[in-house]
């Protein structure tokens, strides 16, 4: 909670929450704009959805509308209301006062699977798609949500970060993203520009406007007592240059992406406005990544992958081999668990609407499973731990399409008891098991790794490999990989890591069986392959 402002001009507080700003009071101006021109839009709105921005009185606008019968008003963090009803009395008064107020304590998207109502308005008034949670209420999923609640003649509003006059490239794929992915749901679309966008989405013809003076009569008609949303800023707002200007700077082309709760890419592009406000090279950098293609990357990566394994395979000694194969393997499997934390905590927040009553539980799950795995790997030497680590590293190589697949297939359950069967028994089990590869393959890595070293003086030097491929992991996955190419995408380029990994480890184990085969023809030891002890094979020895 921030304070500003004394004397003559006022006081204004504001809450934050994760750096994002989630109500200013007083602020007419917002409020009226996230709620008036929404509601104008409509003949008569009688049943209202607002998602988020009714602390900072946008609750209070919607009731002035003398249409409305009900208003439900969804916010997530009930701390949030009780912060409001202490610092904004004035704001937050009709949420107990007035019997048409609503007052849900839920994820918007949440509450929207779960009702059985359905609204002629739903307004979102949630902050622009800075995280991967705020993204959710942009994407084509969320929207289809939206639809299926929507009464004959309803409609979708929301609002976003624009510009007065001229909407910039990085602004423009902003917002060309987030239109593009309205349209993929609803057929009709409205946008009022200015220095906040409005874009409005319905099913019927008819139902939207862009003639302002039908907004003003509507205005008149209902006796609304406003500061800015005025029978004299409407039309300047939606001024005919204007709206040929916005439609002209917004329209999509066959390249524009649409934004998906597995291919979150209006994240990426808000990303690269955020850091447009710093005199760094970060904007830059992340521009560029928005252009990159898929195929590029992934036939880059190949080559790189391709290359790093044939190296491995040449090195001089089977020992140093052995060696750089088991840190390959370390180093894979630390990027693919972090891909697989970040697939797990994203996955359930996509299909549930929130991570935090889970996030400890599913952490804490991961982190006993990799406890469990190395368990399970101790004790368990021999000569067959190489096709032991390349096994687990197949598995982790499935490990991501799969968790996406069984994520998908969740997010389908029909009923309140698969739901909960779902987020408390099959996310906690998935976290587990994905920990479990991950310390069974470190533990039998190490075997390879530290075999004939005195004292494991390497185990320091295995550990930062791991930590290393869990760092980059962490940072191309969450900067990069997931915003711009999507969950699909990674979870094939994980797979490819892991496939580079584990050939260098199958052709060491190949030559060392070989090698076994070898010594037991020459010796005639008996070729029980796992207990045949490691010797160097002199050929030109007539007794080896």
């Amino acid at each position: 909670m921030t304070e500003t402002g004394e004397g003559g001009g006022g006081i204004i507080r504001s809450i934050y929450e994760n750096g994002a700003i989630l109500a200013n009071a007083p602020d007419p101006a917002a409020a009226e704009e996230a709620v008036d021109y929404a509601l104008l839009e409509h003949t008569a709105p009688k049943r209202v959805l607002l998602i988020g921005g009714g602390v900072n009185g946008g609750v209070a606008e919607a009731l002035k509308h003398p249409t409305v019968e009900s208003l439900d008003y969804v916010e997530l963090d009930p701390a949030l209301i009780g912060m409001a009803r202490q610092y904004f009395p004035a704001q937050t008064a009709d949420f107990d006062s007035d019997p048409r107020v609503h007052l849900h304590f839920l994820d918007g998207r949440r509450f929207l699977s779960e009702t059985g109502e359905k609204f002629d308005a739903i307004l979102v008034d949630v902050p622009d798609p800075q995280s991967a949670q705020l993204n959710r209420f942009y994407t084509a999923e969320f929207f289809r949500l939206a639809r299926a609640h929507l009464l004959p003649g309803g409609l979708l509003a929301l609002q976003l970060r624009s510009s007065e006059e001229t909407i910039g490239p990085d602004l423009a794929a902003f917002l060309q993203s987030i239109r593009r992915t309205l349209a993929e749901v609803f057929p009709y679309q409205a946008a009022i520009p200015g220095e906040t966008i409005h874009f409005f989405g319905a099913m019927q013809p008819g139902v939207l406007t862009t003639d302002p003076q039908v907004l003003v009569a509507r205005l008149r008609e209902r006796k609304l007592n406003t500061q800015y949303v005025r029978e004299y800023f409407i039309p300047y707002r939606m001024m005919p240059d204007r709206m040929e200007q916005v439609e002209t700077e917004l329209a999509s082309s066959a390249s524009t992406p649409v934004n998906r709760d597995f291919a979150p890419i209006a994240y990426a592009f808000d990303v690269v406005l955020w850091s447009a406000q710093f005199r760094s090279g970060y904007a830059g950098w992340f521009r560029a990544a928005e252009h990159v293609e898929f195929g590029k990357v992934a036939g880059w990566l190949a080559i790189a992958l391709l290359v790093g394994a044939g190296l491995m395979t040449i090195l001089p000694g089977q020992e140093r081999r052995e060696r750089a194969a088991a840190g390959s393997c370390v180093a894979a499997t630390g990027f693919t668990l972090m891909a697989l934390e970040i697939f797990l905590l994203l996955g359930f927040q996509a299909v549930f609407g929130y991570v935090y009553t889970e996030l400890a539980i599913l952490i804490g799950l991961f982190m006993a499973g990799i406890a469990l795995g190395s368990w399970l790997a101790m004790g368990r030497g021999g000569a067959a731990q190489g096709w032991r680590m390349v096994r687990v590293q197949l598995l982790l190589a499935a490990a991501a399409p799969m968790l996406l697949l069984v994520v998908g297939w969740l997010g389908s359950f029909p009923s309140t008891a698969g739901e909960w069967i779902a987020a408390q028994v099959i996310f906690p089990a998935l976290a587990a098991l994905a920990g479990v590869l991950g310390g069974y393959q470190f533990v039998v890595a190490a075997g390879i790794f530290l075999r004939d070293r005195a004292g494991r003086s390497g185990l320091g030097a295995l550990y930062a490999i791991d930590l290393l491929g869990g760092c980059a992991g962490a940072l191309a996955l969450s900067t990069f990989l997931i915003p711009v190419f999507g969950f699909w995408k990674t979870a094939w380029l994980a797979v490819a890591i892991n496939a580079a990994a584990l050939l260098p480890a199958a052709r060491a184990e190949l030559i060392n069986q070989k090698a076994a085969r070898r010594l037991a023809d020459l010796g005639g030891v008996a070729p029980d392959l796992p207990d045949i002890p490691r010797r160097k094979i002199n050929k030109d020895d007539p007794n080896p």
